[in-house]
């Protein structure tokens, strides 16, 4: 009943699987999620899918994940259907399945597989796979049998779709696994509606979803500003460059850095520890008034809550390989004006990631977002569009008068 084994698919043999498919062989989707599958040394025959968490660990992470609480709604419109032969599963944002519910059978067959709550389905472990792809792409994806990368895998088909919170990010995946009745178009559709309703919940329609954990997240944008903000809750709060700069520090260092090490991340004159020691207290200050708590501890210095930012947002999406979402999320270089080496070491890394793999996309469409954002003054971006729009496009006209215009002024 949910074995796709027979289902013409465009599997490659156990032997050719760790080189690159004939041109043509499979759709450029899944030759290219094959070959992130490869290069992150995921092994075709014996993917590394085992759970590395106890139950605790699982239970707590259910608990504080938004979409636990969109089970219930999910389950009627993905799960209760008559001979449903199939599962639903949702994962967090890092491909972590927690839910795994449905059909029996295909539950405990899937089990023997490690498609088990706990286990990690992005693409770094399982390979090519629908829930692990979506997320890598920030899309809807249906992978069909032998189009998966791991072979014990082939028999099944999945769909799945990410889902998104009210600010955009990337909170998890649903998906939908089983046999040939979930390689039709129809399953995928169902998938994407069944979201657009868990993401309505979220960004506060007529179901409310539990949408934060119980401790405070603290969100820091220092994109394409020099007058950061901090958003904790319901409250935001403008820092200084410094503050940002330190933030960005122990963010990056949850386990502490010592007074030294800070100076030296934040400037490459010798700051003295009483003048980091005063930074520190007005930023513990500041936060203390925001949060009504004590945010960051000293010996070593670190931070008491966890923060993100909009730069390792961007970074995330990068890494999945979805340079259409970071475009999304670049607002402009980090801390423009800031000569911390905190934040030219990350501006430029975070510059070259995203410049990279926008010239290696292939994509005129891609190109001119970027030329026409963070990278006004990109020569080479500018170039290749100049040889790649068609003679008669409006927008290359606008790409042959900027890159005049970039020269003139070099």
């Amino acid at each position: 009943m949910h074995d796709a084994a027979h289902r013409a698919g465009p599997s490659a043999p156990p032997d050719q699987r760790g080189a690159p498919p004939a041109p043509g062989a499979v759709r450029p989707l899944v030759e290219a999620s094959w070959r992130r599958s490869r290069a992150a040394g995921v092994d075709p025959e014996r993917p590394a899918l085992d759970v590395d968490i106890d139950d605790g660990t699982l239970a707590e992470l259910r608990r504080e994940h938004p979409l636990s609480a969109a089970m219930p709604l999910l389950e009627r419109l993905l799960v209760d259907v008559a001979d449903a032969g199939h599962v639903l599963a949702v994962s967090d944002a890092d491909g972590r399945l927690l839910h795994v519910v449905g059909d029996g059978r295909v539950r405990r067959d899937l089990d023997t597989l490690g498609f088990t709550p706990g286990a990690l389905w992005d693409e770094s472990h399982a390979g090519t796979n629908a829930p692990g792809t979506a997320l890598a792409l920030d899309q809807p994806v249906q992978v069909v049998s032998g189009e998966h990368w791991a072979l014990p895998v082939h028999p099944w088909t999945c769909s799945a779709a990410p889902v998104h919170d009210a600010a955009g990010g990337v909170v998890g995946a649903v998906d939908v696994t089983g046999g040939p009745e979930v390689a039709s178009p129809y399953a995928l559709a169902l998938v994407r509606a069944a979201v657009a309703a868990v993401e309505q919940s979220l960004a506060g329609g007529e179901r409310p979803v539990r949408a934060s954990p119980a401790r405070p997240r603290a969100w820091l944008e220092v994109l394409g500003t020099d007058t950061p903000t901090l958003h904790v809750g319901e409250e935001s709060v403008t820092l200084t460059p410094r503050h940002a700069e330190i933030l960005l520090v122990l963010a990056a260092a949850p386990a502490g850095v010592t007074g030294d090490v800070l100076a030296e991340s934040l400037s490459e004159q010798l700051l003295s520890p009483v003048t980091v020691r005063a930074e520190v207290s007005r930023l513990r200050a500041v936060l203390r008034r925001v949060l009504g708590r004590d945010a960051v501890a000293a010996r070593p210095y670190r931070l008491l809550l966890p923060v993100r930012t909009d730069a390792e947002a961007v970074a995330s999406a990068l890494a999945r390989g979805a340079h259409r979402r970071a475009l999304d999320l670049y607002a402009g270089p980090l801390l423009p004006g800031s000569e911390a080496p905190v934040a030219l070491r990350a501006r430029h890394e975070l510059e070259a990631g995203l410049r990279g793999t926008v010239l290696r996309s292939g994509s005129t469409e891609t190109l001119w977002r970027w030329a026409s954002g963070g990278g006004r003054d990109d020569v080479e971006a500018w170039q290749r569009l100049v040889r790649e729009l068609p003679y008669a496009s409006p927008r290359r006209s606008q790409a042959v008068a900027r890159l005049d215009a970039l020269r003139r002024g070099f």
